[in-house]
């Protein structure tokens, strides 16, 4: 195709064991963390790229590209003893690695709802907080798209990208 259209696949399943995390300790050992090998976190995705020269000439080339990415993480194991880590945030609210789930789970306090699924109100008007965390959401998009457009005139460049991101949750608060 005289260089005017390329393609790049990618596929992966990554097995990632011994990740260094700080462990937080309790204070009356004097110290406030150690660095342990603690998680073994499994990757598995797909990158795929296209990129196509609609105009080339030896003065200018008009070229389009494009990009999908999917990555699915899962925490495969948590050092013994250990059921979740908070790395982000606090221990209440914050990015966890929890056994089984998506590396970065938002977790944090939940409203309680009752035995047909309804939130719970309190006579205040509030909802009641479950006694216990749970998880808000995933933050890891479930793909990821990138549209290129590339314009280069006698040396004289212009790039122009556009990304669309499928998924993924984030947590807002006022303090």
């Amino acid at each position: 195709f005289n260089n005017r259209f390329g393609v790049d696949l990618s596929l992966y399943d990554k097995q990632s064991s011994d990740l260094i995390i700080d462990l937080n300790l309790d204070p009356s050992t004097g110290y406030q963390n150690t660095t342990i090998n603690a998680a073994e976190i499994s990757n598995r995705g797909i990158e795929l790229g296209l990129d196509l020269a609609v105009i080339q000439t030896s003065n200018l080339r008009v070229a389009l590209n494009a990009n999908y990415t999917r990555n699915v993480s899962n925490v495969e194991k948590l050092a013994d003893g250990i059921d979740q880590l908070v790395f982000a945030g606090y221990s209440n609210l914050g990015n966890f690695a929890i056994k089984d789930q998506p590396y970065g789970v938002i977790q944090g306090e939940v409203i309680a709802r009752d035995a047909n699924g309804d939130r719970i109100v309190q006579s205040n008007g509030t909802y009641l907080t479950a006694p216990d965390l749970g998880i808000l959401g995933d933050p890891n998009a479930r793909y990821v798209m990138n549209y290129g457009l590339n314009v280069n005139f006698k040396g004289i460049a212009l790039n122009a990208l556009m990304t669309y991101s499928d998924g993924g949750v984030i947590y807002s608060t006022k303090i």
